[in-house]
């Protein structure tokens, strides 16, 4: 595989070993009718204590004042422990 290939996300079923979503199921499919090369990264869910503990800030908050955590708020995260 070369270094410029495409890193591909998709979540860790949490119940199963079926893939689920249907969303990375599009990308995937799309990526394999054209012959794109990719790698795929398995991501864990990050628990929202474990997020409060690794010192993550949400910057959003859910209708009953909970944290909200997206992409954004968890990708240098992801990024910083992948290297």
């Amino acid at each position: 595989m070369s270094d410029n290939a495409i890193i591909f996300y998709d979540t860790i079923p949490s119940k199963s070993d079926i893939l689920w979503s249907p969303n990375t199921w599009k990308v995937r499919y799309i990526l394999n009718y054209k012959r794109i090369p990719y790698q795929t990264v398995m991501l864990e869910y990050l628990p929202r204590y474990r997020a409060d503990n690794e010192g993550i800030a949400s910057t959003n908050t859910k209708p009953d004042g909970s944290p909200l955590y997206t992409l954004y708020d968890l990708g240098p995260y992801y990024a910083k422990r992948n290297k």
